[in-house]
């Protein structure tokens, strides 16, 4: 019998599934063979792509909605509060650095410009080749550009 077949007999099946490490090294496997099995899943079966591109494309304006709906909450409950120079210098990094993301997903959606995370290097440099502005060059570590 070729060793495949041992786990479809349900007696190896549950006498395996009870030791930890076997048990492990199955869950394991099958993880490993999931993009595989996804990918295969997507050839044969186009409406598969068209759905996860309507998720993708939901979750996306979903998050912008979400942002926006956020800071329309949030902004006005401020009125008349005193920052810190260190809160206010935090704020304004990560405005800098969600400016930097919504330039990103611009060049991805206008140019197919997909590069990998967001994170812009020394000069603001995000993967896509985007300048961010000086500020989220500061988040990430350029001297130069810090107050």
């Amino acid at each position: 019998m070729p060793r495949s077949d041992l786990l479809k007999r349900p007696a190896a099946a549950r006498e395996t599934m009870r030791d930890d490490t076997a048990r492990y090294l199955v869950n394991r496997a099958q993880f490993k063979n999931s993009p595989q099995v996804r990918e295969t899943i997507r050839e044969r079966t186009p409406a598969v792509r068209k759905i996860e591109h309507t998720i993708e494309y939901l979750d996306l304006v979903g998050s912008c909605h979400q942002f926006v709906a956020t800071l329309g909450r949030l902004v006005p409950r401020i009125r008349g509060q005193e920052f810190t120079y260190d809160e206010r210098w935090t704020v304004r990094r990560g405005t800098s650095t969600a400016r930097a993301a919504a330039a990103w997903l611009e060049a991805a959606i206008d140019n197919g410009a997909y590069g990998g995370a967001l994170v812009a290097g020394p000069g603001g440099r995000t993967p896509t080749g985007a300048t961010t502005s000086t500020s989220t060059a500061a988040c990430w570590g350029n001297a130069a550009s810090s107050p």
